[in-house]
């Protein structure tokens, strides 16, 4: 209880608050603070619900607003609770606790030999592992409460009335792990396993979920019976390893963890649990290079903050954006062909004169007309904004990009919930950083113009006075103008270039990721009247000479000049409609762009949410995809390779469900698709931070 009592006070205002293991005295205060910042809130929200009511808004956002209401009254009375009991305790238990830890935070799980001795001391047969399954199921049937039993049971009841389905038993069993209802999901996958003792799916995604929740002494013997069949299979090899992570036996944790990078360098939980081994080694290079290849392929904050700490700053070409972008999303390239550059005095300097003069004029209109836009959609911006934040202007908060949407989804506005997911946290760091990238380009380019300037300067100074040494002699003159716009204008035209091209590389990414970084579209529209008044003023701006020196007098026709071309308008191509199999009004996750909406019809599981048995944090990937045949007999479970031909990957994590991404054997694949057949596969990956060897199931043995 006291472990519990300090593990909540850390879960609620953070470790980070303490830079060392604080007093009792220090986190009654930390507590207090917690608790004022907390009562705050329930009195802006409630205001914010007040006026909500008085203007009569939307009854769903009302409604949202008081559940974040209701859910803040709760937490204070538990962080009330929490004081009190820490109150009780002897200043010296509470160090000791503090300290255990730390050293928790800190360290790879411990050997825990007697789990590992209890293990099998060859892989089990098939005969062997069936038998495996039905004392491991029995033991887990004493664990139970008897509630998530009945619930787990009439589910498996329903779906099994007409014909026995392990296949589709096994998905119902994903579909109540994915609603964080653990309990009802292991006693299911069980049944499935029990009901098809050779199915490896099913075997496959028993023992990951053994281990999350730290029966990985369960999971051990089913991967290695998987292995034996199945023997370049990444999921099983990256599932292995992780269990013996859990178990602390980090000499078989990184045979496995290395197979798997061997076959896949860019494995992200592979590398990521690597980079804890690595680190607790003292191999801190090796540690910060396996996190980056982690974080290649599965951006996090999470895994960012890390290698902060290991003294690596993030750039935005460290991880990709894996999700569907246009090369070249508004046709920026269709304005880089400005008019040509004067290399001659007299009359071709006068004609590229009025040519640019002409150009600036047309570009001057166009911007003229995209500033009127931009104050109405200012307007727009504005009133979202105060739909947003109300009474959180107290806060300072003043812009979106202030907004920390991991932390406010769903404590403080509705609004923000659909935003928590991968999606938009990897292009809002993209974003961010794509300005770093820039910023640094555009110093350097700078530097090099403005050492251009002083070049041209001192031209412009020989020519001048060349002008005063020839007044008499037009030809004279025009030789020297000519001499002088040549010199220049290749400078110019150079520099204009790289100009041009680091501008339109910058814009272009701004672009793609403003798409998916934006809270809503009227934010969306005035990034993107930015980058339009950006790149032409950009073009407005460009540097050139054209001195005419001296020419015959006569009458010369102005050009035509160019015709501005128009932008390219652009829009979400990412629009994903996932309904994985019993049935596709149980469950559904709708993604477009950055917003992601999931939705679980299950019955019983949010009854059985309440009494779950994943009592540690735990994340990975749900990989789904059409029955493929005879692929099933050659590679076994589903994996990040070379088996998984089309499909969608669900990640998730112990706070719900993340991401989803639509795949295909060479690309990503855009646009509306639905996978719902019954007999659909589906397979887990698990991921650090699920192994810790403390789950509810690691005291459990069997005979």
């Amino acid at each position: 209880m006291r472990l519990t009592i300090i593990s909540l006070l850390f879960l609620f205002i953070g470790k980070s608050a303490f830079p060392q293991t604080p007093s009792k005295q220090e986190i009654q205060n930390q507590m207090s603070q917690a608790i004022k910042e907390l009562n705050q809130q329930i009195s802006e929200l409630e205001k914010q619900i007040a006026d909500a009511k008085k203007n009569k808004e939307d009854p769903e956002t009302i409604k949202g607003l008081e559940d974040q209401l209701i859910m803040l009254k709760k937490q204070v009375e538990m962080m009330g609770g929490v004081t009190k009991g820490i109150s009780k305790m002897p200043e010296k238990t509470v160090q000791q606790i503090g300290q255990e830890l730390d050293n928790d935070d800190n360290s790879v799980p411990k050997r825990d030999d007697t789990r590992i001795n209890a293990l099998p001391k060859k892989p089990l047969t098939d005969a062997e592992l069936s038998v495996f399954v039905q004392k491991v199921n029995l033991a887990i049937e004493k664990k139970l409460p008897l509630s998530q039993k009945k619930y787990a049971k009439e589910l498996y009841d329903e779906v099994n009335a007409k014909e026995k389905s392990p296949v589709r038993t096994g998905n119902l069993a994903v579909l109540c792990w994915l609603a964080k209802s653990t309990d009802m999901a292991i006693w299911i996958m069980g049944k499935a396993c029990m009901d098809d003792p050779l199915d490896a799916d099913n075997l496959s995604n028993y023992a990951t979920f053994l281990s999350m929740v730290g029966g990985e002494q369960f999971a051990i013997p089913i991967q290695q019976n998987l292995l034996a069949k199945f023997p370049n299979n990444t999921t099983i090899m990256n599932n292995l390893g992780q269990s013996w992570y859990g178990l602390g036996d980090m000499t078989n944790s990184k045979k496995y963890l290395s197979a798997t990078i061997m076959m896949m360098a860019v494995h992200p939980y592979a590398q990521e649990t690597m980079c804890g081994i690595d680190e607790a080694e003292g191999q801190n290079d090796e540690s910060v290079e396996s996190l980056k290849r982690s974080i290649k392929e599965d951006y996090t904050p999470e895994k960012e903050a890390k290698l902060t700490r290991q003294g690596y700053h993030l750039k935005v070409e460290d991880f990709r954006f894996k999700y569907p972008t246009k090369a070249e999303p508004l046709g920026i390239e269709k304005f880089l062909s400005p008019p040509s550059y004067a290399f001659e005095g007299g009359e071709p300097a006068q004609l590229n004169r009025w040519e640019w003069d002409d150009y600036r004029e047309k570009l001057g209109e166009v911007m003229s007309s995209l500033e009127q836009t931009k104050k109405q959609i200012d307007e727009k911006v504005d009133q979202y904004r105060q739909k947003l934040f109300g009474n959180l202007s107290s806060k300072n908060i003043k812009s979106y990009k202030d907004v920390d949407v991991a932390d406010l989804a769903g404590r403080v506005n509705p609004l923000l919930q659909p935003y928590n997911n991968k999606v938009y946290k990897t292009a809002r760091r993209k974003y961010e950083l794509l300005i770093e990238w820039h910023t640094e380009r555009f110093l350097a380019l700078d530097k090099k113009i403005k050492e251009s300037e002083a070049m041209i300067d001192q031209f412009r100074n020989d020519y001048n006075l060349a002008l005063q040494n020839t007044k008499e002699s037009c030809s004279a003159r025009f030789a020297a103008a000519t001499t002088f716009n040549s010199k220049a204008n290749a400078i110019w035209q150079e520099r204009n270039a790289e100009l041009l091209t680091l501008e339109k590389e910058f814009l272009d990414a701004r672009a793609n990721y403003s798409l998916y970084a934006s809270l809503d579209p009227s934010i969306y529209e005035q990034d993107i009247l930015t980058i339009k008044l950006g790149i032409l003023g950009f073009l407005s701006s460009l540097r050139h000479e054209n001195e005419i020196g001296c020419m015959p007098p006569k009458d010369i026709p102005k050009p035509n000049g160019k015709t501005l071309p128009d932008f390219d308008e652009m829009n979400c191509q990412y629009k994903t409609e996932l309904s994985i199999p019993y049935a596709g009004s149980l469950f559904s996750i709708k993604v477009e762009c950055n917003k992601m909406t999931t939705k679980f019809d299950l019955k019983y599981v949010k009854g059985s949410l309440e009494e779950n048995l994943a009592n540690g944090k735990y994340h990975g990937t749900v990989k789904v995809e059409e029955s493929i045949g005879s692929d099933k007999e050659k590679f076994g479970p589903l994996e990040i390779g070379p088996s998984v031909k089309a499909g969608a990957e669900v990640d998730f994590n112990e706070g719900g469900i993340e991401d989803v991404t639509l795949v295909s054997k060479v690309s990503m694949k855009a646009g509306p698709v639905s996978i719902s057949s019954l007999e659909g596969r589906m397979s887990i990956t698990t991921g650090q931070g699920s192994i810790t060897g403390k789950g509810a199931f690691s005291g459990i043995s069997i005979k």
